[in-house]
């Protein structure tokens, strides 16, 4: 049998005519174009010809007109199988210049092949197989055949025109989404991956190294690799993963640490899912790494500023009930120091009653400075004075063997302070940093002004945006590990044996600090010493001078006394140290009957003494309505810390005055005379 020959420039579409014709059991050829069509049937001609009309170098009409002028070739029947612009046109030329059939793509394969047999059928039957011979090519032929390739080309020009914009308009998309996904991916901390656990390799769509911490090429792409750099606890889910079944997979959430290069904790969320499936199983995975370390950290900060607050809201309450006790203890030991028949051994017993109560005393003021429980008398300070004032007894605190350093920054902001309570911060942290050095080393004090800005803040919990004067206290100490630090400033908490610390040292400090509305930081690694920095918020005012307060000699007196106490024992210890003095005394046990007596007694009275904090009426409620019964009447507050007191802090606020309890006897009666006389 001969070969078909099929002629198509397109590589797809003689695919499958070939395949589609050996499937029935033809033999055939192939051309690309007319020219290799004419070759290879002058070589060997075939018993039919299918072929395209729009093809390079040699056209299909071309190949017709040429195929039907060779003598050899003329009776081998031609067919046309086309779908380039088809218009009737196409098929009248072709007709005309000899084609036998004229076959229009697409077309049923069972269609093709039977018009293929037809056609060979005729051959054999020696019956002219389709159109007539035409002896003589019409003279028409070479306008007519410019017209329908001109009218051909014009559309697959227009067409190819037409793929181009398209194209173009497709690339620049993809230049642009491409340009989107790089900007993203520059933009998102992200590592992407890509795992197949038959290969164990790992892709990455991101710069793993950089995230590591290694040397650009130097982390294996592969699972075990990154498996080793997992902390060992936390390898749980993700490489499970190998021999996951299809019905059992879907999207896994994972938390980890992996070490750095440098071999440090970062902390990674991993969340990764089922990409492709094979013989029942999962056999690639797409993931993605997010570094939450700084993340953790804030939590971490979070929790322990959550915790502080809870701790020092116990410590304040726990304060104020102690305070009580305290005075009593105080004020009862010091009424019997003054009695002059004490014997010798008598005295000295209650000396040590006396000094236990002072040192009990001592103690409640530091777990309410901790706890932000103390009322705070501000002024305006001039923080580079204040230190400076204390520098020699710092430096004799610190001993001999410690050298110590103050740097004051010149035009340092004012600060609006307690005094009192700035100096307590200083020797707090230098007694801290003596302690760390053992004696030995050197210590660092200075002061700057600082502005905290919205990106500094945002990666530091603790900080506040604004501007701040700090003081920064630094040693050559022992340093500390990130735990220890976690849990300096809890009352109670020390590294010292047992006996040698009280633990509320730099517990006082953040209470103090946080009172202020102050920041507090603390950098530290073991054998490289600490640096404390505390950050008092900066005014604009002008710092005042600072004072001191010179009591009179005077203590006792005949003057009328209203005592408001809502505590019995410190009720009656008050009226005994009063009327000692020779002051005479008229008690109420709350604000409202300390009212009622002020009515009954109006013109009599000469100062109220009132607990700020009473069932029924409270200390305010009680001056106010006391002032308006008899505005004459001078005014002294107690406190006992109560955290309410504290909170309304209108006695200050007033300027009136105030004694914190415990207080000393001495320190009442100097109080109560100096109202008294100066108002």
């Amino acid at each position: 049998m001969s070969d078909l020959l099929i002629v198509d420039d397109n590589e797809q579409n003689r695919y499958f005519l070939d395949a589609l014709l050996k499937g029935h059991g033809f033999e055939t050829l192939s051309a690309e174009n007319g020219r290799q069509a004419l070759e290879l049937a002058a070589a060997n001609p075939p018993a039919l010809v299918i072929t395209d009309l729009l093809m390079p170098e040699m056209d299909g009409f071309e190949l017709c007109r040429r195929w039907k002028s060779d003598p050899v070739l003329k009776h081998i029947p031609f067919v046309v199988y086309t779908a380039t612009y088809t218009e009737p046109q196409d098929e009248k030329l072709a007709l005309s210049l000899g084609a036998d059939r004229f076959l229009i793509k697409p077309m049923e394969p069972d269609l093709i092949v039977g018009v293929i047999r037809e056609m060979l059928e005729k051959v054999r039957e020696k019956q002219p197989p389709g159109n007539p011979h035409l002896d003589d090519i019409p003279q028409e032929f070479h306008k007519e055949y410019s017209q329908v390739v001109a009218r051909k080309l014009d559309k697959k020009v227009r067409q190819l025109e037409a793929e181009i914009k398209e194209k173009q308009k497709v690339e620049k998309a993809l230049r642009e989404s491409e340009e989107r996904f790089r900007m993203v991916a520059e933009a998102t901390t992200d590592l992407i991956y890509e795992w197949e656990p038959d290969s164990d390799a790992v892709k990455w769509f991101g710069d793993i190294d950089n995230a590591l911490g290694f040397a650009h090429g130097e982390f294996p792409p592969t699972v075990r690799a990154w498996t080793k750099q997992i902390h060992g606890d936390d390898q749980k889910k993700l490489f499970a993963l190998k021999n996951t079944p299809v019905q059992e997979a879907g999207p896994i959430l994972d938390q980890y640490r992996i070490a750095m290069a440098d071999g440090s904790w970062r902390h990674w969320v991993d969340k990764v899912v089922p990409a492709d499936t094979g013989e029942g199983r999962v056999t690639r995975w797409i993931g993605a790494c997010v570094d939450i370390t700084a993340q953790k950290n804030l939590e971490a900060q979070l929790y322990q500023a959550q915790k502080m607050e809870a701790v020092g809201q116990i410590a304040g309450g726990l304060a104020h009930d102690f305070n009580n006790l305290i005075q009593v203890i105080m004020g009862y030991s010091d009424l019997i120091l003054w009695d002059s028949q004490l014997t010798p051994q008598q005295k000295e017993h209650f000396e040590q009653v006396h000094k236990a109560a002072q040192k009990a005393s001592a103690m409640t003021r530091q777990l309410l400075a901790f706890s932000r429980r103390q009322v705070i008398r501000p002024m305006y300070l001039a923080l580079n004075d204040l230190i400076s004032d204390l520098h020699k007894m710092v430096q004799r605190l610190m001993g001999e063997q410690v050298q110590v350093e103050w740097r004051p920054y010149d035009n340092l902001g004012t600060i609006h302070a307690d005094p009192g309570q700035i100096d307590q911060v200083l020797i707090n942290l230098c007694v801290n940093a003596r302690d760390a050095m053992n004696a030995h080393g050197a210590m660092t004090i200075s002061t700057t002004n600082i502005d905290l800005d919205q990106d500094f803040c945002a990666m530091n919990l603790w900080a506040k945006p604004g501007k701040y004067v700090m003081l920064a206290v630094e040693d050559s100490g022992c340093g500390m590990d990130a735990k220890t630090m976690e849990d300096i400033f809890q009352p109670f908490y020390t590294t010292k044996e047992t006996g040698k610390g009280t633990g509320l040292g730099l517990s006082t400090v953040y209470g103090i600090v946080k009172q202020h509305e102050g920041l507090i930081q603390v950098t530290s690694k073991p054998g490289c010493g600490a640096t404390f920095r505390i950050f008092f918020p900066r005014v604009e005012s002008r710092a005042q001078s600072l004072g001191k307060y010179i009591p009179g000699d005077r203590l006792g007196g005949s003057e009328t006394i209203l005592v408001a106490e809502d505590q019995e024992m410190l009720l009656d210890l008050t009226q005994h140290i009063l009327e000692r003095e020779g002051y005479k005394v008229l008690n109420a046990c709350n604000g409202q009957e300390a009212i009622s007596i002020a009515r009954a007694s109006k013109d009599s009275i000469d100062l109220a003494i009132l607990d700020m904090v009473m069932p029924l009426v409270g200390g305010k409620e009680a001056m106010e309505e006391i002032s308006r019964i008899n505005p004459a009447i001078k005014f002294l507050f107690t406190s006992g810390y109560s955290q309410d007191g504290i909170h309304i802090n209108f006695v200050l606020q007033q300027g009136l005055h105030l004694i914190n309890k415990p207080y000393p006897s001495e320190q009442l009666l100097q109080k109560v005379r100096d109202i008294l006389d100066n108002g």
